[in-house]
């Protein structure tokens, strides 16, 4: 599955004339698995061309190693922490607090809505033909890998995932915030169900500018959300 999906990419990225690169996966092969219960998906891989060829980023369809917010260097150091306090505090509420760098390594499906490069959602040309190619690519993942919860990294992540599910049929059962502590910010959780087939998102402030996970005023809604995904997690029908 992934050597058809990376072959896509490449043409996609080809045919729409595109030249800052692309990612796929962000971490191991394996995680693209009908076994794997949770994704981290953002909306688009960010960066300039320079630094992504500095990086050994420019293209790049996984990351045997482990997961990129884990292992890669040059990134945003905050937007890396807080990914990985996330899944220090998701590990912790599932009982298993010494498994975090396993349950980001393999455990979780770690990618973007849409897989082209830019310096910015804004900076990205060809923006609507990217984004049906990016529906038609998903569509075809979530036809086999389905996780039990989907953490979406921003806005614009939930949006577009949530609009994509509605389009595949899936019904949303249940919307919920939770307020995150920082400003008027929160957490959302949407709920859906397809057959007999359920999978929740949830919506967070990007983690590359809101310190969520690590900020003191955020930590019992932080705690709350995260109890519940690990439920999600565990108990998913």
């Amino acid at each position: 599955m992934l050597s058809k999906l990376t072959g896509k990419i490449k043409d996609a990225y080809a045919g729409l004339g595109y030249d800052e690169g692309w990612r796929f996966l962000y971490g191991p092969a394996s995680t693209l698995s009908p076994d794997t219960q949770i994704a981290f998906v953002g909306l688009n891989p960010g960066g300039t061309r320079e630094r992504a060829q500095a990086n050994n980023t420019f293209i790049k369809p996984f990351v045997p190693e482990g997961n990129a917010y884990r292992i890669e260097r040059g990134w945003n150091k905050r937007h890396q922490e807080e990914v990985c306090l996330l899944f220090k505090g998701l590990a912790a509420a599932l009982g298993k607090p010494n498994s975090w760098q396993g349950l980001m390594d393999e455990g979780t499906l770690t990618s973007n809505f849409c897989p082209f490069r830019s310096a910015n959602w804004n900076a990205l040309t060809k923006k609507d033909d990217a984004l049906a190619f990016s529906r038609e690519l998903w569509a075809e993942i979530l036809g086999k890998v389905t996780p039990s919860v989907m953490l979406c990294n921003g806005k614009g992540s939930l949006l577009h995932f949530k609009s994509l599910l509605g389009e595949l049929g899936w019904k949303v059962t249940e919307t919920t915030e939770i307020p995150t502590g920082w400003g008027d910010y929160s957490y959302y959780i949407v709920r859906f169900k397809c057959s007999s087939s359920l999978l929740t998102l949830v919506g967070l402030p990007h983690l590359s500018r809101f310190k969520t996970m690590s900020s003191s005023k955020c930590s019992q809604q932080t705690a709350q959300l995260l109890r519940f995904v690990s439920t999600e997690i565990s108990n998913p029908n």
